[in-house]
């Protein structure tokens, strides 16, 4: 099993973050080519997960741990009224005594990248190919075969030429450094980020990186020209935080 992660998602520091421009092309070009790949490709940036959960190691015949119809099921949230997908992986090599784990999706309305919806619309292209039975493949493309890692990082450096990008820069684990560094910058905490990605360990810092969004706020943290006026306002929000959680101590 691991040796199979090793060999499918190969070098990750090799690879350059997918943007989320560069991860909408993706989905437009796999769109153009099969539903299948579409959904394989919003599955990896919405769940933040390693190329080898949203492909098949064998374009014919998959192995007995990948994903397939049982491992999907679809709801309503009672609360917002918007449909989730559960997906559960059978495996994970993240988590602790690879067990793997379930992750929620939540549709998003009005969205062309909704990754409920792809999987909805793959559901039925593979039950109306009559291969939709609970120990069917997940991404099995119209033509008959499965979606691969290779599939996707060729995906991947399509989407990149088309947006003046360098392709060799990119791979199909991109998607996860991507992911990660974007819920990142808008404002997910690394706890989310960790429970969200199935992660057991710290090993998912090595994915977040400093976006030239995150570099401009420490430079300006850092700016000397302003380290008086920063040390006043660091005194006043610690002050602020000390109130807040100040808790009084009840003497016997």
């Amino acid at each position: 099993f691991f040796r199979r992660i090793r060999a499918e998602d190969g070098t990750p520091n090799a690879r350059a973050a997918c943007t989320p421009p560069l991860a909408r092309e993706s989905a437009n070009v796999a769109g153009d080519s099969d539903v299948a790949l579409e959904a394989s490709i919003l599955l990896l940036w919405y769940g933040t997960r390693r190329v080898s959960f949203a492909s098949h190691h064998s374009a014919t015949k998959p192995s007995d741990w990948e994903l397939t119809w049982s491992c999907v099921r679809f709801a309503v949230d009672d609360e917002t009224h918007r449909e989730i997908a559960f997906v559960h992986y059978k495996h994970s090599k993240a988590q602790l005594y690879n067990q793997g784990g379930v992750q929620s999706f939540f549709a998003i309305p009005g969205s062309r990248y909704c990754p409920v919806a792809a999987l909805k619309r793959l559901h039925s292209q593979c039950h109306a190919l009559g291969c939709a039975g609970p120990s069917d493949p997940v991404f099995r493309r119209r033509s008959g075969r499965l979606v691969t890692a290779r599939s996707i990082g060729a995906t991947i450096k399509i989407a990149a030429k088309n947006l003046g990008l360098n392709p060799d820069r990119y791979g199909s684990h991109s998607f996860r450094i991507g992911s990660a560094n974007t819920a990142f910058d808008r404002g997910i905490s690394m706890e989310e980020l960790k429970v969200h990605g199935l992660w057991a360990s710290d090993a998912f810092l090595d994915y977040v990186r400093t976006s030239p969004k995150r570099a401009r706020v420490m430079s300006d943290a850092l700016c000397l020209d302003r380290a008086d006026d920063l040390d006043a306002e660091l005194r006043h929000l610690w002050e602020e935080f000390i109130r807040s959680h100040h808790r009084p101590v009840r003497r016997p």
